[in-house]
């Protein structure tokens, strides 16, 4: 997750600002301690909204928000989905679009998986999730 970040200093440097002074601004607000571990959770609070975050859509798809829904914040990307994300209001529901074995894991695409140029679908995926995907559709 912080991959991106760690290996462009500037991008680093950027980060560890924008993330201290949401870490001051909180201190001054609260009994939140200033502290390196307080740091880091403040940075990892940061790439959960940034990585695992859904947009919330109203019912003619206009986003109406952010919001981190757990435990399907923790499902993994394929190009090549078994299951699906639809919100009804701010309710999720995860679909399965084939059959899951018990030990299958459930995947889900965070980009258009419809799209047929692998270049497009990485290029989304590293710049909107900081990861290259290496599932079986993109291998071929």
């Amino acid at each position: 997750m912080y991959q991106k970040y760690v290996n462009d200093p500037d991008q680093w440097e950027q980060m560890k600002s924008i993330s201290m002074l949401a870490f001051l601004c909180v201190h001054g607000h609260s009994q939140f301690d200033v502290s390196l571990e307080n740091f880091k959770l403040i940075l990892n609070i940061h790439f959960a909204i940034e990585c695992n975050s859904f947009g919330v859509s109203k019912s003619d798809q206009i986003r109406c928000g952010t919001g981190l829904y757990y435990p399907t914040n923790f499902i993994n990307h394929s190009c090549n989905p078994n299951a699906f994300i639809r919100f009804s209001g701010k309710r999720q529901f995860l679909i399965a679009n084939q059959d899951i074995a018990a030990d299958e894991q459930i995947l889900i695409s965070y980009v258009d998986h419809g799209h047929p140029e692998k270049i497009y679908r990485q290029r989304c995926l590293e710049e909107g999730y900081h990861f290259k995907c290496d599932c079986a559709r993109c291998e071929e």
